[in-house]
């Protein structure tokens, strides 16, 4: 008898861990697609001392509160050393993303960064983008949408 209760009893323990092991994979395996899809960043040309023009194409599919990262990036050719891409300038802020916010007509790099990276210098450069999602459910972790623009020129 004692044996059967304590087997009920394991089995029953057993069964809410599995729930509970599926409840939080699910969890972390809840895509950042359900909220927010970049689909793509481009940026450029402009002349030195004009302002850059972005064209983004993004989705929100559902509201949540959200933070973000903007990295601008030049390509500097160090000769001996190497070349590679160095970071310019960052911005960070954050908002309230929902189905119906839409970006500025006449996007630019200036308001991509708030008011950050306002002028460029002649050269080649590139911008990584990061959005963090915070569900409002606290069950779903943190979840993060990544992005970088295409290669673009600032002529002098």
């Amino acid at each position: 008898m004692k044996t059967t209760l304590a087997l009920i009893n394991n089995t029953k323990l057993l069964v809410l861990m599995l729930l509970w092991l599926l409840a939080y994979g699910t969890a972390q395996l809840w895509p950042a697609s359900f909220w927010f899809e970049v689909h793509s960043v481009n940026a450029g040309p402009a002349r030195v001392g004009e302002s850059v023009p972005m064209l983004v194409n993004r989705e929100t599919h559902r509201s949540f509160d959200g933070g973000w990262v903007a990295t601008v990036k030049t390509w500097e050719d160090t000769g001996a050393v190497g070349s590679g891409w160095v970071v310019y300038c960052t911005a960070t802020g954050s908002a309230k993303y929902t189905p119906d916010s839409r970006l500025p007509r006449g996007l630019t790099l200036s308001w991509w960064t708030d008011g950050k990276c306002p002028v460029l210098e002649a050269g080649r450069y590139v911008v990584s983008t990061t959005w963090v999602i915070q569900p409002s459910f606290s069950i779903l972790p943190v979840k993060r949408v990544s992005a970088d623009s295409n290669i673009f020129e600032v002529l002098p």
